[in-house]
């Protein structure tokens, strides 16, 4: 069976306007994050979403009720799919983190090499396992619920930005440098369970 995961990053928060760093702290939209949600909702509209799985953090979840407001999707809504926890890096702003913990600690944490993969800041989720622990839900999803799913069903994720990297990244065809991950990006990966691959497809425009 091949499932196509439609993955999306949430709407601006104002921490995302002040570049701090948000991991689980729970955060709203701001006004410019729902205007860039209305203009997901068209991209939405044009594919023939099954259900939405959705981040529990109200950023994603406000998100998704914005950009599918039009499709009357069923939702499911999971802890697993929350941005990574940043340890002692959370609510701290990019340039607090530099002071903090070093420029080479950033870069690592941006980093989508192989070597860097076992990061994570002070107290925080090792990249990994924040990886695994996405994939996973995703895979636990199909799996579990093959009575109600065909081959080709488009599914929508709504979750965070480096939810989006580490799926990304962990795919066949995935691009060698970091992707970028602008507020409400829309990315496009199929799945076959039988095979376990994970097939980078390509950004929704």
């Amino acid at each position: 069976m091949n499932i196509k995961f439609f993955i999306f990053r949430h709407g601006e928060t104002d921490w995302n306007a002040q570049r701090k760093f948000q991991g689980h702290t729970d955060i709203e939209l701001n006004a410019n994050g729902e205007q860039q949600a209305e203009s997901l909702r068209e991209k939405l509209n044009r594919l023939e979403l099954k259900i939405l799985l959705c981040s529990d953090l109200k950023r994603a979840l406000k998100t998704a009720q914005i950009a599918t407001q039009d499709l009357e999707l069923p939702f499911v809504i999971s802890s697993d799919l929350r941005e990574i926890h940043l340890g002692h890096a959370e609510s701290l702003t990019q340039e607090e983190i530099e002071k903090k913990f070093g420029l080479d600690l950033i870069d690592k944490w941006r980093s989508v090499a192989p070597q860097d993969k076992d990061y994570a800041f002070p107290g925080g989720e090792v990249k990994s396992d924040h990886q695994k622990r996405v994939q996973g839900y995703l895979h636990s999803y199909v799996q579990q619920n093959l009575n109600q799913l065909q081959d080709g069903d488009q599914i929508g994720v709504s979750t965070h930005g480096g939810c989006v990297v580490r799926l990304v990244h962990a795919c066949e065809n995935a691009p060698s440098t970091t992707i970028p991950i602008p507020n409400c990006v829309l990315y496009e990966l199929h799945y076959n369970l039988k095979t376990g691959r994970w097939v980078f497809v390509g950004e929704v425009k």
